[in-house]
């Protein structure tokens, strides 16, 4: 859903599918080739085998379901979607 607070301030492309779709690749690949710039992404799903130990690249930030609700009721997001 996008936020009406951003609608006409910002244009933006949105990636997003299930986990393992390859839209890390596709945005990495985007960004050697264009002017994109990208945003902090932020999941709620557990965190895979590695990811956020020292040293460690995460592509997320990782929030509990509480704190993502916090942030879509004080419109903190341009744009946000939940997986059942």
């Amino acid at each position: 859903m996008i936020s009406n607070k951003y609608k006409e301030e910002i244009k933006f492309v949105t990636l997003s599918g299930p986990s393992g779709a390859g839209k890390t690749a596709f945005m990495k690949m985007l960004l050697a080739f264009s002017s994109f710039l990208t945003v902090e992404s932020y999941t709620t799903r557990p965190k895979r085998k590695g990811e956020g130990e020292i040293g460690s690249k995460s592509e997320y930030s990782f929030i509990s379901e509480d704190a993502f609700e916090e942030l879509i009721r004080k419109e903190k997001f341009a744009w946000h979607i939940k997986y059942d």
